[in-house]
């Protein structure tokens, strides 16, 4: 059975039953890259990069409604894990529903950030660093060239260069050495100083 054919035969609670609502759904999504390939929401997201439906479609996470959608199953009470570790993507065969407690197990084994569940460093979808940018900034804020102009350079605001440099993200890359007051470390204490931009 086509996506596109879900009935409600062997629905459970909260299945969206519309074949209307169901061509709508399918229709925001771009499916493109074929079986086997992401297929993105194309409308609402939440910040974290997760599709996000109207009302009429249940006013939830996307991959969750294709998830439904797909199975005929409501995984009401549990979660639904992306595989591919693309928030966006609605591809059922990207999907396996689980615990919380897997979804951390996959967090962890894949080495997503811990806090928003997403890739960390220059494997998210949407950095304009990486790796390599990062030390060659820190390398050359050492230097003293000015946050400013290192922002520049690299494409971002000042304050993702500041917090970069001084090790507030990208923790996972080992530290260029920095001379003393300049975007380095916390103390012990975990102050820093408040000084202007450079």
């Amino acid at each position: 059975m086509s996506l596109t054919d879900a009935t409600t035969e062997g629905k459970a609670p909260g299945f969206v039953p519309m074949r209307g609502a169901v061509d709508r759904f399918w229709s925001r999504v771009d499916r493109s890259a074929g079986l086997d390939g992401c297929w993105p929401w194309t409308a609402c997201r939440h910040p974290s990069g997760y599709g996000h439906t109207t009302k009429s479609l249940g006013g939830g996470y996307a991959h969750r409604a294709a998830y439904q959608i797909a199975t005929g199953q409501d995984p009401r009470g549990m979660v639904v894990r992306h595989t591919c570790d693309n928030p966006p993507c609605c591809n059922p065969a990207h999907l396996r529903i689980g615990t919380v407690a897997d979804n951390a197990r996959d967090r962890e084994e894949r080495g997503r950030h811990p806090h928003s569940g997403m890739r960390r460093g220059s494997s998210h979808p949407r950095t304009k660093l990486t790796e390599e940018k990062v030390r060659a900034s820190r390398e050359r804020r050492a230097a003293g060239e000015s946050i400013a102009s290192l922002a520049a350079c690299f494409g971002v605001s000042h304050h993702t260069m500041s917090v970069a440099l001084r090790g507030m993200t990208w923790k996972h890359v080992d530290d260029a050495p920095q001379p003393a007051g300049v975007g380095g470390r916390a103390s012990a204490t975990g102050r820093r100083g408040r000084g202007g931009r450079s």
